[in-house]
């Protein structure tokens, strides 16, 4: 993703490449060579996102306005001298409704030009969960492992501690980005000893690598189309943790996505086994009512890859809670079990395996 400086700067090339054209038209025309325009908003604007943008030019001195369907942000700047090509944030509030909402902005200049234009925001906040959805504040295993979350106002997690049934643990604190600036680089700081960066969107998701400048820590994800999203953690190390999702029903943000295959690859022995598992799931029991996704854990806290856990990587989530994931030719297979909160959101989950054993986590909120 282009940072905001760099989109602003393109913008302004943009925007005075098509001024010098409207122009030169003009003067063959009626010798007008007034201009307001509305060039782009932000699609990046989620239901926790605190900040979007409008990308305008106007020959003279302008002014924007909201349409009565914009109570939900106010202008940081909506004024100024002309000529100018340039971008001005809105500050937005959260959005609870869980779905999307539109709003108009308009543009006048005193020249008497205009134009308008709609900015969206999603009704899922950046990790994919609901606008309502509630914050995971601990998991308990009935194995002893612990996961503790501490988040902001925006709901983003700030603080993530993860206990496993062998007692290791590992902390990992965030810090995000203030809006004014335009780098937008994300800190993770890895149990006070490194700290790996990445840039985000607007939705607070890593939209390029995440990694510690020794490369001791690297998170890289990508996509194939619509179809298929891979999220690799330290692919060549001792905590190997490589996902490789199938998925359909993506049409926007907001879709309900459905998971049909996980690839999950790991290190054992110097070796990387893979579990090749078919998902089902149960389109009852919704894996959006709660901050985390809780289908990272089947595969066991000390498996986890602790970022997909707290939602990063958003199209890596499923939209549903796995039923059964099962790896045939290996004779894997994990079965999933919940109780749910009168809001939907997760009270337990067992997830028993083929040897008999189960682990059963109670979340607390």
């Amino acid at each position: 993703m282009k940072t905001i400086k760099m989109i602003a700067n393109g913008a302004k090339m943009v925007l005075a490449a098509t001024t010098m054209t409207v122009a030169m038209t003009s003067c063959l025309n009626d010798g007008d060579t007034s201009y307001a325009y509305i060039s782009g908003v932000s699609t990046d604007c989620y239901a926790n996102s605190n900040n979007a943008f409008v990308i305008y030019q106007s020959s003279s001195a302008w002014e924007l306005k909201k349409g009565s369907d914009a109570s939900w942000f106010t202008f940081v700047k909506n004024s100024g001298a002309g000529p100018v090509a340039d971008i001005s944030f809105l500050k937005t509030e959260l959005n609870t409704t869980d779905k999307y909402r539109t709003a108009t902005i308009n543009l006048t200049n005193t020249e008497g030009k205009s134009s308008s234009a709609q900015v969206y925001q999603w009704g899922t906040r950046g990790d994919g969960s609901l606008g309502s959805a509630r914050d995971v504040r601990k998991i308990t295993g009935s194995d002893g492992s612990e996961i503790s979350l501490d988040y902001d106002n925006l709901h983003r997690v700030v603080s993530l501690s993860v206990k496993d049934a062998n007692d290791v643990k590992n902390d990992y604190y965030f810090t995000y980005p203030m809006a004014s600036d335009s780098a937008r680089i994300m800190s993770v700081h890895i149990n006070g000893k490194k700290t790996a960066k990445a840039q985000v969107n607007f939705g607070w998701q890593p939209t390029g690598d995440l990694a510690t400048d020794d490369k001791s820590e690297v998170v890289t994800w990508s996509a194939v189309g619509l179809s298929q999203v891979t999220v690799k953690r330290n692919e060549s190390g001792a905590n190997r943790n490589v996902q490789n999702v199938s998925l359909s029903g993506f049409e926007n943000p907001d879709s309900e996505l459905s998971h049909t295959k996980l690839i999950y690859s790991y290190t054992k022995d110097g070796k990387y086994p893979e579990m090749r598992l078919e998902i089902n799931h149960d389109a009852k029991k919704s894996n959006r009512k709660q901050s985390v996704d809780v289908n990272q854990l089947i595969f066991g806290v000390d498996n986890i890859n602790p970022y997909l856990l707290v939602g990063f990587y958003r199209y890596a989530r499923c939209s549903y809670i796995y039923e059964t994931a099962e790896d045939t030719t290996n004779k894997i297979k994990f079965t999933v079990t919940t109780t749910l909160n009168s809001d939907e959101s997760v009270n337990t989950l067992s997830v028993g395996r083929e040897d008999g054993s189960s682990v059963t986590y109670t979340f607390e909120y």
